[in-house]
């Protein structure tokens, strides 16, 4: 296929998945059927198969469009001169989302994503999140470990508890931010208790990561 041909190809079948990646959140992924993706697409059936032999690998795709976005400044993180705190720090940093003037939005996102009838798709975008994030974790913890700078008993091992704190603590997060009035004590107190599990589990002096992000609520 020709630089032109691979273009063209592209960006139809980028305009199918950010049509798709909409209705999903719309109606969820289970109801919304092939047709109405064609109808939101605009295009054909024979179009959709020409792309996706089916509905799931649509989703798949959806997934690794918004995971493989964090590839290159992770990548950035890792391979930059400095010491491992700083590089953690940095991979929290990256996502800013809890930032008071991103909320609005957020609420209007995670009202949708986190539907029962979305459940499939929230643990899609986790398996996959989990798959990007934590070979990135597993180099920063093992340098960490080099340095003096973390203690650990295995660093496969604490990469993989680091990620299901950030998804806990992130449904926690959510579950406040969508009551009509989010209490922002609780959602301090969680973000306080997220920092000190993983400064805990490091062994890193109190203060030393910088999971709570400042502008937050």
């Amino acid at each position: 296929m020709n630089t032109t041909k691979r273009k063209g190809y592209d960006e139809r079948k980028n305009h199918i998945i950010q049509a798709a990646n909409g209705l999903f959140l719309q109606k969820g992924y289970e109801a919304a059927s092939v047709d109405d993706i064609l109808e939101r697409a605009g295009i054909s059936k024979g179009t959709f198969y020409h792309y996706f032999s089916h509905k799931l690998e649509l989703l798949e795709a959806i997934v690794d469009n918004f995971t493989l976005s964090y590839i290159e400044p992770l990548e950035a993180i890792v391979d930059r001169t400095g010491n491992a705190v700083d590089k953690l720090n940095a991979v929290f940093e990256l996502n800013q989302f809890l930032k008071k003037e991103n909320q609005s939005i957020l609420k209007q996102v995670m009202a949708i994503f986190f539907k029962e009838e979305n459940l499939i798709y929230k643990q899609r975008l986790n398996n996959r999140i989990k798959e990007v994030l934590t070979p990135y974790l597993f180099r920063i913890l093992e340098q960490g470990l080099e340095e003096g700078s973390f203690d650990h008993a295995d660093a496969g091992e604490t990469a993989n508890l680091v990620v299901q704190l950030i998804f806990s603590s992130r449904d926690r997060l959510v579950e406040e931010l969508m009551k009509p009035e989010p209490d922002v004590k609780v959602m301090t107190k969680v973000m306080k208790t997220y920092q000190q599990c993983l400064e805990r589990m490091l062994a890193v002096p109190a203060g030393s990561l910088k999971a709570l992000s400042t502008g937050l609520f």
